[in-house]
């Protein structure tokens, strides 16, 4: 059972993704996280029990973006895939991410 982590500024978009992904396989939810630094944190202290961080694009907290985000995670902990959500269609939004990651939503 692959143990998720949720990087969403929106607490109810987070439990609703949460709600979604525990129901449609034997996934676990071990963190949701509405800031970066939160999430940062968790994923340093239990880096070997997460498999999967899924990431907003967009924080909308004016410094970093789930891309930043995303490659700090990459760089200190390559075993963990990373999936993005998005609503967006810019592509300042897409392009940073697309195909360097293990998936876009």
């Amino acid at each position: 059972m692959p143990n998720l982590v949720i990087l969403e500024n929106h607490a109810l978009v987070a439990k609703g993704i949460s709600l979604i992904v525990e129901g449609e396989r034997e996934n676990n939810i071990v963190f949701i996280a509405h800031d970066s630094d939160k999430l940062l944190a968790y994923v340093q202290e239990h880096k070997s029990d997460i498999d999967i961080a899924i990431l907003d694009i967009e924080l909308n907290n004016g410094q970093e973006t789930g891309s930043d985000i995303a490659a700090r995670i990459r760089a200190e902990h390559p075993h963990i895939k990373i999936l993005f959500l998005t609503s967006y269609k810019r592509r300042e939004y897409i392009i940073p991410v697309f195909g360097k990651y293990e998936g876009l939503l």
